[in-house]
């Protein structure tokens, strides 16, 4: 069976597509990313706790900013790449979940 799936056209055009490899990569970094977005992020941006109001605007670390934020931070202060990884992570399971409970 699984030799007859990789001997089939849609998965040797898969194969075959520089762009097709490129996106399932990158679409896999993303999930990948959010599914473990607990154990990568250095602080939650929803913890009022874990982020000072003298850490704000920070600039990116490529501009000079603080090697702590690689992103820099936003005016309250929270790291933009925790921020970006718990964005990801509350949209991605919503279309599993309307799918699952029958909603458009």
């Amino acid at each position: 069976m699984l030799a007859r799936l990789m001997r089939s056209e849609p998965v040797y055009l898969f194969f075959r597509s520089p762009a097709a490899m490129l996106s399932a990569v990158v679409a896999v970094a993303i999930i990948g990313g959010a599914i473990f977005t607990p154990f990568l992020a250095r602080t939650n941006p929803y913890d009022l706790s874990t982020f000072s109001l003298m850490d704000g605007l920070l600039p990116p670390l490529w501009v000079g900013g603080d090697p702590r934020f690689l992103l820099g931070t936003d005016d309250q202060g929270r790291d933009m790449v925790s921020a970006r990884r718990t964005c990801v992570r509350s949209v991605l399971p919503r279309p599993t979940r309307y799918a699952a409970s029958g909603y458009q």
